[in-house]
């Protein structure tokens, strides 16, 4: 059941795929190596879904494939943490070429800047991870 159940999933996302915009895009896959960010002793990893020239920009994108919409303030919110840690990891781009696609929706989101209390939030729950983890 478990692998008829992924089949279903799989073929969802590529049906929907193929029926968005996105399909259309003229996108050249480009390696997608994984950024890191050390925040108050707790590592955070990054791996974009797809890394790609779209004419003369490389975008970062992230794929919502879930049967449900993301809400705006979790792509957005998303899109900031991602930009961060790029930054953390010594990569300087440019907010505006991260992209968070919803499939189901069929829309993608992005950002223009980052805002500082979502960097504060990530950095105060960092901590608290720090602080709880050795009694999980």
């Amino acid at each position: 059941m478990a692998l008829e159940a992924r089949r279903n999933h799989n073929l969802r996302v590529i049906d929907q795929f193929e029926k968005s915009v996105q399909s259309s895009r003229q996108l050249q896959p480009k390696p997608s190596p994984t950024s890191f960010a050390l925040v108050n002793g707790v590592e955070i990893r990054l791996s974009f879904d797809l890394v790609a020239e779209e004419g003369k920009t490389l975008r970062r994108i992230l794929y919502n494939v879930r049967n449900a919409e993301i809400d705006v303030e979790t792509a957005r919110t998303t899109l900031e943490i991602a930009h961060w840690v790029l930054e953390k990891s010594g990569l300087a781009v440019n907010p505006k070429t991260l992209e968070y696609v919803d499939i189901f929706a069929g829309h993608a989101r992005s950002i223009s800047k980052v805002r500082s209390q979502t960097v504060q939030r990530v950095q105060a729950n960092a901590k608290i991870i720090k602080t709880l983890w050795p009694t999980v």
